[in-house]
């Protein structure tokens, strides 16, 4: 998944940021700029339930 740089540094940021809703935070922005970019969709849902796996 190519990730542009100023998506990077809004994900790094938001997970410098303490607090349990970073995590989130990052989903909500992958989440809309995915909805932006219709090629990244089907990445972003890999990804996901690659990421909700390891809690399964």
């Amino acid at each position: 998944m190519h990730v542009p740089k100023w998506l990077a540094a809004i994900i790094t940021i938001a997970l410098l940021i303490p607090g349990p809703q970073d995590e989130l935070l990052v989903l909500i922005i992958i989440g809309v700029y995915a909805a932006f970019k219709p090629a990244m969709r089907k990445d972003f849902a890999t990804t996901t339930r690659e990421a909700w796996s390891i809690y399964a």
